[in-house]
Formats: C-alpha cells, sequence, structure tokens
C-alpha cells in the first residue's frame, strides 16, 4: 500500500509503468486521458463503476512501496540523454 491517497492516475501510471496494462485491462483507459492527472483511485473507480479496493488490490502489488527518490521514468531517461550530450557520467 503506498499510503498516499491523493496520487493521481497519471502519477501512478508515470512512477509504476507496470501498472498501465493492469488499468488498462480492467476498462480504463487512464494512459492518455487528458483528466488522467486530476483523478485519484477513488475517483477513477468511482467513475467506472468500479470497487476502489478492488482496485487498489490490483495496482498496490504493482507500486509498491513509496520512495522520496522515486522518479517517473521519463525523468531518468531525459537525465540520460543530458549525461550522454555532456559527456557527464553518472
Amino acid at each position: 500500500m503506498t499510503g498516499d491517497d491523493n496520487l493521481t492516475m497519471l502519477e501512478i501510471m508515470r512512477r509504476w509503468p507496470r501498472t498501465v496494462p493492469a488499468i488498462i485491462r480492467l476498462g480504463l483507459y487512464c494512459a492518455g486521458c487528458p483528466v488522467a492527472g486530476f483523478h485519484t483511485i477513488a475517483d477513477a473507480a468511482h467513475l467506472h463503476g468500479l470497487d476502489r479496493e478492488d482496485l487498489e488490490a490490483v495496482l498496490f502489488p504493482l507500486m509498491g512501496p513509496v520512495s522520496a527518490t522515486a522518479r517517473p521514468p521519463a525523468a531518468s531517461i531525459r537525465a540520460g540523454r543530458a549525461r550522454a550530450v555532456s559527456g557527464a557520467r553518472p
């Protein structure tokens, strides 16, 4: 369990990309949705007629504990590209 009820679906998908296929299998098309950055798990469950606890039971094992140092994969990719361009080493 993440312990953060305020994470949006967009934040979840960015921080834990392995959640995306599970979200799609559940019939939620949050990936690419313009409001994914505003909806929490509770909002998404309510809007799609799902039980919040059932949705959490699918997502939380894929998310693991929240880490203060976790960065979205896109940020890591950009940082890697910047190092490659500048010649800097990690």
